[in-house]
């Protein structure tokens, strides 16, 4: 299989970083990332059919804090260069399955946006990047046209 793929992800603030904010502050987190993979899916005819792939993409992810109607957010971009992936699909209908799988992939971000309400985007290049990575354990579900 060759596709698309897209995940976003919504977080909550460690309360060690909410320790250093005014009391009352509403904070969230959001990750987005989207992209190509290709699967090998060992046995499709099967009733359980064990896959792997790979994938490549892109990342936006940031955080925003808001109090008394002043917000101020900070996001970044940049690429993903690897997307591992692999799991088990469980036939329940002929079109419909359903299967845990794990994901591990390496990104890095290469630009910043910094939003403050009353004041102008500031935005540009991160001069130091380092890797990330995500490791993924979940359930997914397939439909098959």
């Amino acid at each position: 299989m060759v596709g698309l793929y897209c995940q976003l992800g919504v977080g909550i603030v460690s309360s060690k970083f909410k320790d250093n904010l005014p009391t009352g502050v509403s904070t969230s987190a959001y990750d987005l990332r989207f992209g190509a993979q290709a699967q090998y899916h060992v046995m499709p005819g099967q009733r359980m059919n064990p896959w792997f792939g790979l994938g490549f993409g892109y990342e936006i992810g940031g955080v925003s804090a808001s109090l008394a109607g002043r917000e101020e957010s900070i996001s970044g971009s940049g690429f993903e260069y690897v997307n591992l992936q692999g799991g088990l699909d469980f036939r329940a209908t002929s079109f419909l399955g359903i299967g845990p799988f794990v994901s591990f992939s390496l990104g890095k971000f290469g630009s910043y946006k910094i939003s403050q309400t009353g004041s102008a985007d500031q935005s540009g290049d991160i001069s130091e990047t380092a890797m990330h990575e995500w490791l993924l354990l979940g359930v997914r579900g397939t439909f098959k046209l």
